[in-house]
């Protein structure tokens, strides 16, 4: 794990060494974690060779225009890349609150 982005609930915590203090009898995290490369999806890893490719263009090449072709190619590449990602999780509903008992009926 390399950080914690949200608890569920929210909750203060510690974390010490390999373990994480709480006073929640069950806590759920979102966290980031390092991914090896070859572990991650073939679209990921194709926007990141076309980052790659626009930020080398022009000490590589002395071309400008290739750096911005790539930098357009990384652009729609990473879009396919988030939404391949979004599919790969569950949507969260709404909270069941008065307010949206009444507008969701």
């Amino acid at each position: 794990m390399i950080r914690i982005n949200t608890t569920n609930p929210v909750a203060d915590y510690d974390i010490f060494e390999d373990k994480i203090y709480t006073n929640q009898p069950d806590l759920g995290i979102d966290y980031f974690y390092f991914v090896r490369e070859e572990l991650l999806p073939p679209p990921a890893v194709r926007a990141l060779e076309y980052y790659m490719a626009s930020v080398l263009a022009i000490p590589l090449t002395l071309d400008a225009s290739k750096s911005d072709l790539y930098t357009q190619l990384y652009d729609r590449q990473l879009q396919v890349a988030m939404a391949t990602d979004a599919q790969g999780r569950p949507s969260v509903g709404f909270a069941s609150t008065p307010i949206t008992d009444v507008r969701f009926r």
